[in-house]
């Protein structure tokens, strides 16, 4: 996820940056510190952050002063509202949050 942020920060050039983010998994005991590292940072790159709400997810939330979102379709509902052109948008998180689901919908 830390590698992600990095080449969206290196992509920059005068536009905004905006994160959906979900929990990432099987972390196992390096889970808690972990989403707090990575929360941290996205406040750092991000112009605006989301995150799906889970448990993990409200960890990540926190640390990121992200909004917390119900679900799938009001991440892609975040988006719209929020996504200007010219803005680059990350979707992210681990794969059991489906987050393709938000790409496909954004995309049709």
């Amino acid at each position: 996820m830390l590698a992600a942020f990095e080449a969206m920060a290196e992509r920059r050039a005068g536009h905004r940056l905006l994160a959906v983010l979900a929990h990432m998994g099987e972390l196992g005991d390096l889970a808690e510190s972990a989403h707090g590292r990575v929360g941290s940072r996205a406040s750092e790159v991000f112009d605006a952050v989301a995150v799906i709400d889970t448990p993990l997810g409200r960890l990540l939330a926190e640390s990121a002063h992200a909004e917390l979102l119900a679900d799938n379709q009001a991440a892609a509902e975040w988006v719209r509202q929020r996504a200007r052109p010219g803005d680059t948008v990350l979707i992210k998180g681990s794969h059991s949050r489906h987050l393709e689901e938000v790409v496909a919908e954004l995309t049709r």
